[in-house]
């Protein structure tokens, strides 16, 4: 699955609305977190990393729904 620049920005703001929803989780922290992560993995250009950090990133939005 080829992870495209939209979608990579459509799972950054998934995961900020997420954040609104925490009530036992310091919210700052986990949005800090979040914008660190991705700040660190803009530059990557390996498909592979890519593809691995979206999938990270939807499989804890996909787990944490069902807590």
């Amino acid at each position: 699955m080829a992870v495209n620049g939209k979608q990579v920005v459509d799972l950054y703001r998934q995961l900020l609305r997420f954040s609104r929803t925490l009530r036992f989780t310091d919210k700052q922290f986990f949005v800090k977190r979040v914008k660190t992560e991705f700040r660190n993995n803009r530059t990557l250009t390996d498909q592979q990393k890519i593809e691995f950090n979206y999938e990270k990133g939807l499989a804890f939005l996909r787990n944490s729904r069902l807590i």
